[in-house]
C-alpha cells in the first residue's frame, strides 16, 4: 500500500473513532442499548481497521475492549445472534493479537471465545456461521500447537475442521470448502511430523487434492500454487516409507505444477522452498 493509501486510511479511521466516541457520550446501555451496542460494536471495528495501518497490538486491545463493552448490551439470553458475532470479532482479533504477543495466552482466549460463539451458532440453525467459526477454532488451535501440546491440539484442530466440513460442502460453498480442505490437509501433515503414521499423509493428499478441485490454476493461480507444493511435500514423505518410485514421480509434478505460479522474480522465497523439495525429492528417490 502507498504510503499515501496509508495515510489516507488512518486519518479515516481516526476520524470515525472520534464520531463513534462522540456518540457514546450521548448513548448509555440503560437509556439507549442497542445503539449503545451497536456503536462499540463499530468502535471495534474501526479499531481493527487502523491495526492494519499502525500500531497493530495496542489497537487489536483497543478493539478487544469494545467488542466486550458491546457485550454488557449483547447478552447470550438478550440478544443470542449478536452476541454470537461479537463473540467470534473477539475470538478473531484474539487470534490475530497472538501473532504480535502472548501466543498460547491469547489463543486460549480466542478458542474460549469461538466456543461461545458455537453455544449459538449450531449446525441446524446457522449453518454458515457455524462452518466459518469451527474452521477458526481449528486454525486456533494449529497456532496453538505451534506452541504447547502439539499433538493434542492438532487432534483438536483435525477435529474442528472436519466439523466445518459436515456444513462447508463442493456443492454448497466450494470455496470455503476448499479453504477446509486446504487446513485439514496441512494440519494431516503435521501430525504426521509427530506419530508418522502413512495413513495421515493419505489423508493429506486426499485433502490437497479436494481443495485443488476448487483452487485451480486459471481460477486461484497463488492458491493453486501453494496447494501444488503442499500436495509435492506430501508425497514426498509418502515416498519415504512406501512406493518410492511411483510418489517421487507425483511429489515432482506437483513442484513442477507449483512452478508454474511461483519463479525467481514474483516470488523468490517460494520459488527457493520448491527448489529445496525438489532436492529433498531427488535425495530420497536415489539413495
Amino acid at each position: 500500500m502507498a504510503f499515501a493509501e496509508v495515510e489516507h486510511k488512518i486519518e479515516n479511521c481516526r476520524t470515525a473513532i472520534k464520531a463513534y466516541e462522540e456518540a457514546l457520550g450521548i448513548f448509555s446501555s440503560a437509556s439507549n442499548p442497542f445503539e449503545f451496542a451497536r456503536t462499540y460494536n463499530n468502535l471495534g471495528g474501526a479499531y481493527l481497521i487502523l491495526a492494519e495501518a499502525e500500531k497493530p497490538a495496542e489497537n487489536f486491545k483497543n478493539a478487544i475492549d469494545c467488542f466486550k463493552k458491546a457485550l454488557e448490551v449483547r447478552t447470550v439470553k438478550e440478544y443470542p445472534k449478536d452476541y454470537a458475532l461479537t463473540k467470534n470479532n473477539i475470538a478473531n482479533t484474539y487470534t490475530q493479537l497472538s501473532g504480535l504477543e502472548n501466543p498460547i495466552y491469547n489463543l486460549k482466549l480466542a478458542v474460549s471465545s469461538y466456543e461461545d460463539a458455537l453455544s449459538i451458532y449450531t449446525k441446524q440453525r446457522s449453518s454458515l456461521q457455524y462452518g466459518m467459526t469451527m474452521n477458526n477454532l481449528g486454525n486456533a488451535y494449529g497456532y496453538l500447537a505451534v506452541n504447547e501440546n502439539k499433538k493434542l491440539n492438532l487432534e483438536k484442530a483435525i477435529d474442528a475442521y472436519e466439523k466445518a466440513l459436515e456444513v462447508r460442502t463442493f456443492d454448497t460453498v466450494p470455496v470455503q470448502y476448499s479453504n477446509t480442505m486446504a487446513n485439514l490437509g496441512d494440519a494431516y501433515l503435521d501430525l504426521w511430523e509427530i506419530t508418522n503414521d502413512p495413513l495421515l499423509v493419505d489423508k493429506a493428499i486426499e485433502s490437497f487434492h479436494e481443495a485443488l478441485k476448487v483452487r485451480t490454476f486459471e481460477k486461484s493461480p497463488l492458491l493453486f500454487g501453494k496447494s501444488q507444493y503442499l500436495l509435492g511435500k506430501a508425497y514426498l514423505k509418502l515416498a519415504s516409507v512406501e512406493d518410492r518410485s511411483e510418489n517421487y514421480t507425483k511429489a515432482i509434478k506437483a513442484f513442477d505444477e507449483s512452478l508454474r505460479v511461483f519463479n525467481e522474480n514474483n516470488n523468490p522465497n517460494m520459488f527457493s522452498l520448491i527448489q529445496n523439495e525438489i532436492t529433498q525429492a531427488k535425495k530420497i528417490f536415489f539413495m
